[in-house]
């Protein structure tokens, strides 16, 4: 063989190598493709299972949020929703052993895990828990089996999800912390004063109104900013103010019957003196603790909160005065209860200007003949009575007149054959505008006791007393005051505002606000707003 037939042989060799070397890399390309497109595949089925458990979670939250304030309620609802939802299917025992196994380690110790239903046992459930505003689902882990992943020695994906809903109104804020007496109707009703000696009419005496605050403690609400004050509950210098400014920080709940004089309340009948209460009833009470470095506050005895706190202390009035016309910032950014307006007028105090909220209740009336949600406003039986038209609150009337008229029509409307929708939804806008707890109580007696609560009533805040500095006399200032000021003339100036030292309100009835209107609170009022928070 010559040198030009070997120069051949290698050539066709080192060919016949290419070949095969390309052959190689040509199948590992196709191997390494298919370990991709089954990786891919394999993860596409973890991520669709992965969003599976999160719809599920939420569709569980919000169902089980519909039924807060009943425990066992939220746990069957949730339950319910999340085993329809979810892809696999589990036989009775599996459900229960998934549930009673499931931990939740993103839960804070202000969520209380909530009982598992009656016939699985006496436990805890840890991946359902709720804290007296918020409702957190965890969904178990869901196994996914692979398609591939097994011959890379993965055999299922793991996933879960969680969600927390809120039962937080959408509109308007926490309740005021005013407690109305059992059977108080429709019309003005006084909600704040000092001592008996000090009350001026509407206000009498004590039995006209609550004489003296709910306090409550603070739950620390991520919505409006608070943190955690348990420890001030039963001092009358508590969280008054900053409830009157920004409303109760955490949801209350009607006591759920008219039995309750013999299940949890000691006193005999409804105007007896300072109420005991044992442990079937859960107060307004929360322990402050620290978890995972935060500290958070969970309630005392159990959720949903049905039994408050009624202060009648003589310092309800410095809570009052800071809470409404405070123009320093609370917790969440914005100054006293009056201040948050766009309808405000200069209240002149001395040097100072308060700028207060001066929208009257009668501008929130229908015209006759709007149309609202339950049909065209008519001034006359069955629908409103005509004291409550808006013609019958022209201009030309005085403050003292139209609050006179504003009395009638809500008197009118309660005993009469009435039940339209009068108030347009612009009555949730102002800051005057809210709910308040009526308690089964028609008399608070003295000093502090708690109190159950029999339902919610929609209130609008009214006149405000103000004790003015250095001067004997006490002047009521009415939103819808004519003017860009108002001014009690002290020399050359304006008398010196020290403390507010009453409060009024026009208490409501459902039928008079809309659906809207209504849903800013539970209670026998209506549900609250379930919102989806994480």
């Amino acid at each position: 063989m010559d040198s030009r037939d070997l120069r051949k042989l290698l050539a066709e060799r080192h060919h016949r190598n290419d070949r095969g070397a390309s052959a190689i890399l040509i199948a590992f390309a196709m191997m390494l493709l298919l370990g991709i497109a089954a990786v891919a595949i394999d993860l596409g089925a973890g991520f669709n299972e992965r969003r599976q458990d999160q719809t599920t979670a939420d569709l569980a939250g919000v169902a089980g949020g519909l039924s807060f304030g009943t425990d066992s309620a939220m746990v069957n609802q949730a339950l319910a929703v999340a085993r329809a939802n979810l892809d696999t299917q589990y036989t009775n025992t599996e459900w229960q052993a998934l549930w009673q196994g499931c931990t939740d380690p993103g839960r804070t110790a202000a969520f209380i895990p909530l009982s598992e239903p009656a016939a699985w046992g006496a436990g805890a459930l840890d991946c359902l828990s709720m804290s007296p505003s918020f409702f957190r689902v965890r969904i178990p882990e869901q196994q996914t089996d692979t398609a591939f992943g097994q011959f890379l020695g993965v055999d299922t994906l793991t996933t879960d999800a969680y969600a927390v809903v809120t039962l937080w109104p959408t509109e308007g804020s926490g309740a005021f912390p005013f407690g109305i007496v059992a059977g108080a109707p429709a019309g003005e009703a006084c909600l704040d004063t000092g001592p008996s000696g000090t009350l001026l009419p509407p206000c009498d005496d004590p039995a006209s109104g609550s004489f003296g605050n709910i306090a409550p403690p603070l739950f620390g609400n991520t919505y409006q900013g608070t943190l955690p004050k348990c420890d001030e509950q039963t001092s009358a210098n508590n969280n008054v103010a900053e409830a009157i400014a920004m409303g109760i920080d955490h949801l209350l709940w009607s006591y759920p019957s008219a039995s309750w004089t013999a299940t949890g309340w000691s006193s005999s009948d409804n105007t007896g003196s300072a109420t005991v209460l044992t442990s079937t009833v859960n107060m307004d009470l929360c322990n402050e603790v620290t978890s995972g470095g935060e500290t958070v506050a969970q309630p005392a005895d159990g959720v949903p909160i049905d039994g408050v706190l009624i202060d009648t202390g003589n310092n309800v009035k410095v809570d009052a005065t800071v809470g409404l016309i405070s123009p320093n910032d609370f917790t969440d950014g914005d100054k006293g209860r009056l201040w948050r307006t766009d309808n405000s007028i200069d209240v002149m105090s001395g040097g100072n200007v308060f700028e207060l909220d001066n929208t009257p209740l009668w501008v929130h009336l229908f015209a006759d003949g709007a149309t609202s949600e339950d049909g065209t406003v008519s001034y006359g039986a069955p629908y409103a009575p005509a004291s409550c038209n808006p013609d019958e609150f022209p201009d030309t009337k005085t403050i003292d007149e139209l609050n006179t008229q504003m009395q009638t029509c809500l008197t009118d409307y309660e005993n009469g054959p009435f039940s339209g929708q009068i108030f347009m939804d612009t009555i949730i806008d102002t800051p005057r505008f809210g709910v308040a707890p009526q308690l089964w109580h028609d008399n608070l007696g003295s000093g502090l006791s708690y109190r159950p609560i029999e339902r919610f009533r929609h209130i609008y805040l009214g006149g405000v007393w103000f004790d003015l500095q250095a001067l004997t006399d006490h002047e009521v200032f009415y939103p819808g005051t004519p003017g860009s000021q108002w001014c009690v003339p002290k020399g050359a100036g304006c008398a010196t505002i020290k403390e507010v030292e009453q409060l009024v309100a026009y208490l409501l009835l459902p039928d008079m606000i809309s659906d809207v209107a209504e849903a800013i609170y539970p209670g026998t009022i209506s549900d609250a707003e379930v919102t989806i928070y994480e």
